[in-house]
């Protein structure tokens, strides 16, 4: 399952606190990137918090993948989840369109 996670800096995170979890943040990022479950991560454009794609087995599991980053942990980020399903006209437009599925599209 995709879930699409929007991390906002809460309004009470202090910069220095933020500044001191950077290490461990990355590790973790890391772990959960080498763990396959985060696959794509992004900052906002205005620096006021990043998005993350997770492919993980259930909502639950992409949860506590999120709650497991020492920001998130520290309430430094505020998460918000947003699960994601396969849009189902895109195999009959595809067909339709005699085109081929693209080799990324899941089965």
């Amino acid at each position: 399952m995709k879930v699409l996670v929007l991390l906002q800096i809460s309004s009470e995170a202090d910069l220095r606190k933020m500044q001191s979890l950077e290490s461990q943040e990355a590790d973790r990022v890391w772990t959960l990137y080498e763990e396959n479950i985060l696959k794509e991560i992004y900052l906002l454009e205005d620096k006021s918090g990043a998005v993350i794609v997770l492919d993980a087995e259930s909502l639950e599991e992409a949860k506590a993948a999120i709650e497991s980053l020492p920001m998130v942990e520290a309430g430094v980020l505020k998460p918000n989840y947003m699960p994601l399903t396969l849009w189902p006209e895109m195999q009959r437009m595809l067909n339709d369109h005699k085109r081929s599925t693209p080799s990324w599209w899941p089965n």
